[in-house]
């Protein structure tokens, strides 16, 4: 059995730092995956974008680019079927 969520949040580590933050929160809308920073992420001095032609450091839900189910650069870093990434 699979589960199949409608949210996810999303992790990143940050330059020079030993452990990860989360960075935003991807939820299920209709048919795609958008993607919203956390305020106190985008709130950090050391904040960077996931990837800046997909994902700049804005507040609010993000789409992905016209054509995209989520953004590209969440789908590379999601785990392939096997689970191995």
């Amino acid at each position: 059995m699979t589960s199949d969520p409608q949210e996810a949040y999303v992790w990143v580590w940050l330059p020079g730092e030993t452990s990860p933050v989360v960075a935003g929160l991807l939820e299920t809308v209709g048919d795609t995956y958008q993607f919203t920073y956390g305020t106190s992420y985008l709130k950090r001095p050391d904040r960077v974008a996931l990837y800046l032609p997909e994902l700049s450091l804005v507040a609010g839900r993000q789409r992905p680019q016209p054509g995209l189910p989520v953004a590209g650069c969440i789908r590379d870093a999601a785990p392939t079927r096997g689970g191995n990434g």
